[in-house]
């Protein structure tokens, strides 16, 4: 069996996660290539989508690059996970659109793209918003990671300048939830709740930024009802699930198709490396 870890070409954040990956591949005598995407993988050419990598029984995919991984799934290869739920948690816009029919999701309000001057008719979203949500209010980049992207705004002098700054990306609005600085993450592996953690940002308004102080989750029936609903839905197969708590209930933050795992396995003492290695061992002996 012959496995292709596939990072990002920034992969400082992806190493601890690719290295547990490739320490486990090898105790179970699998081989496993750590590739990085530096644009060379895969080229549109006069013949048709080509690539210069060998054939691999899975590729993991740790990037975030929606066109190498169609091109890759274009010329057979299996990928975990693939381009469709990829783009879909890469998106959050995307994700909280494709949820909303089934779960209870963060109030949003998507930025309508500006291509030319900013006019007084794009500033009038801003009074929307601030009548929807007040202040402080999130703006967000509708593509991010790892927080970056993320603006909290405590009145319209503040949003007004980073919407000028940002408003030729793709951005969404959100209300600022109290306690929005601690969320639950949840994390999934082969259609199963592995566990949930909450992660708590003592010196920030995002959980996922600056200091994190994770601890054990213990699920409720409620977030593991929603949980199964969104793994059926998508047909998971490794994901992290973000939510937020407001009073009794929880609301969809945000998904991630590749979501990090160490503070997860730090805090639940699960081998989430070890056992993602033997799913993809058991999927090749079916």
């Amino acid at each position: 069996m012959k496995v292709a870890l596939i990072t990002n070409i920034d992969n400082v954040h992806t190493k601890p996660k690719v290295d547990s990956l490739t320490r486990e591949f090898k105790a179970h005598n699998v081989m496993c290539d750590v590739i990085t995407n530096d644009g060379s993988l895969v080229e549109i050419t006069e013949d048709g989508v080509r690539t210069k990598l060998p054939q691999y029984d899975y590729v993991i995919y740790l990037d975030k690059d929606i066109y190498t991984a169609k091109m890759l799934e274009k010329l057979g290869y299996k990928l975990i996970n693939n381009s469709e739920f990829t783009e879909l948690c890469d998106n959050k816009l995307y994700t909280l659109i494709e949820s909303s029919d089934i779960v209870k999701c963060v109030p949003t309000t998507a930025a309508p793209l500006v291509y030319h001057e900013l006019t007084e008719e794009n500033y009038k979203l801003l009074d929307l918003v601030e009548e929807k949500y007040g202040y402080p209010l999130i703006m967000k980049k509708t593509y991010g990671s790892l927080g970056e992207g993320v603006f909290l705004a405590k009145n319209k002098a503040e949003l007004k300048p980073l919407y000028e700054k940002h408003c030729r990306e793709p951005l969404l609005f959100e209300p600022y939830i109290e306690g929005g600085n601690e969320s639950i993450r949840v994390l999934v592996l082969d259609h199963k709740i592995l566990g949930a953690i909450s992660r708590l940002s003592n010196d920030e308004y995002r959980s996922n930024y600056g200091k994190t102080v994770s601890a054990v989750y213990l699920l409720d029936k409620d977030l593991e009802k929603i949980v199964n609903k969104l793994i059926e839905k998508f047909d998971i197969i490794y994901g992290g699930l973000d939510f937020l708590r407001v009073g009794s209930e929880y609301l969809l933050l945000e998904m991630n198709s590749n979501a990090f795992f160490e503070e997860f396995s730090k805090a639940t003492g699960i081998d989430v490396a070890k056992l993602f290695v033997e799913m993809i061992i058991d999927k090749e002996q079916i």
